[in-house]
């Protein structure tokens, strides 16, 4: 989960940001506030963000301020810049200090909420600190990548619903594929992309999974396809391990999880779960938000969602058979569950995934 900081004189409005967003669905964490410029420095070297959206105008030190002495001292979080002056100086400079958004008072909610997606997908493709070290590869890649979605979606269905050891097939697959479709830094970088998409279910959960924790791995610069895999398959399997824990999630919810994700396509209630599971509704329903982090009907809106992102990939698939073989009989209904859960609309994100490289 990414750690941001919020940087803004008016009070207010930082009271307002902090509290409108759902900062865990958009995978990131709410580290701190400031609201000057001094203070909000501080934070930024203190609590090492990876985004920080701060306000240009501010008493004290100004935000593009902030944003030079944060990189002189090397820090390189994703700054998203707001400001209520429509000065083109103020947009030059931060152009040229690399902010990654750049937004004018007054902004919408969705307009801030696409910027923070924009800075989690930025992220998400970065190599990770974590391996580059080891082979002292550039950091970026090509920007074209590649990536299997398919391949991650089989790898995540074996995590919650199928058999440990049907883990590695799997992650073969992903691993020849990623190397046969891209460059090393761009497999690298879907590497990244994996491992984010697995360990977010963790942190929804409250689990940690500190790649500290995972030794033995024997790293071979002549085999970097084998050196990686063994990298992931350490992942998948303890994140398989923390997933089916009862100690960390209820064994009932478990069940439940594997019987929407079953039966995903059918008529899904809380009594009819409830019922699959052998145990009332009203339990049930208790158990989502303390085992997962969100309702009965946010998880089956999110399973549905995921299926729903992999149909729209196929062209000859119109809205309506997209909408019910992804569980949603109203169309309408559909499209507003996947603006809110997604942050597109559905032609949006249509046109963009049906111009992307295949694979990708």
């Amino acid at each position: 989960m990414y750690r941001i900081i919020l940087i803004d004189d008016d009070t207010e409005t930082l009271e307002t940001l902090a509290a409108y967003y759902d900062w865990r669905g958009l995978g990131i964490e709410l580290a701190r506030t400031a609201d000057n410029g001094v203070d909000g420095l501080a934070a930024i070297l203190d609590a090492k963000p990876d985004i920080v959206l701060i306000d240009i105008k501010m008493p004290g030190m100004d935000g593009l301020t902030v944003i030079r002495e944060t990189q002189k001292r090397g820090r390189g979080p994703y700054f998203i810049v707001i400001s209520g002056y429509a000065d083109f100086d103020y947009a030059q400079t931060a152009l040229r200090l690399s902010v990654g958004d750049y937004l004018l008072k007054p902004y919408s909610p969705e307009d801030l909420e696409n910027a923070f997606r924009k800075a989690v997908t930025e992220l998400d493709r970065r190599i990770p600190n974590l391996i580059m070290p080891r082979y002292g590869l550039p950091r970026s890649g090509s920007g074209n990548l590649s990536y299997p979605i398919d391949s991650e979606k089989a790898i995540m269905n074996v995590i919650f619903v199928g058999e440990k050891a049907d883990l590695a097939p799997a992650l073969d697959c992903f691993i020849q594929r990623i190397f046969a479709m891209n460059d090393v830094n761009d497999a690298l970088a879907c590497v990244s992309i994996l491992r984010a998409a697995v360990v977010r279910p963790l942190i929804e959960r409250k689990i940690s999974l500190s790649i500290d924790q995972l030794e033995g791995i024997r790293w071979d610069d002549r085999d970097l396809p084998n050196s990686l895999r063994q990298f992931l398959l350490a992942i998948l399997e303890k994140a398989y391990s923390l997933i089916h824990s009862e100690s960390t999630i209820h064994s009932v919810v478990i069940a439940a999880e594997k019987y929407i994700r079953t039966h995903y396509q059918e008529k899904l209630t809380l009594d009819i779960v409830a019922k699959a599971v052998s145990i009332t509704p009203t339990y049930l329903s208790s158990l989502f938000p303390k085992s997962l982090g969100m309702s009965f009907i946010s998880y089956v809106n999110k399973v549905r969602l995921e299926r729903a992102q992999e149909f729209l990939r196929d062209p000859s698939m119109d809205l309506h058979t997209v909408a019910e073989q992804a569980g949603f009989s109203d169309v309408k209904y559909f499209s507003q569950v996947f603006k809110r859960g997604i942050g597109s609309t559905i032609n949006q994100y249509r046109g963009q995934v049906l111009n992307d490289p295949p694979g990708r």
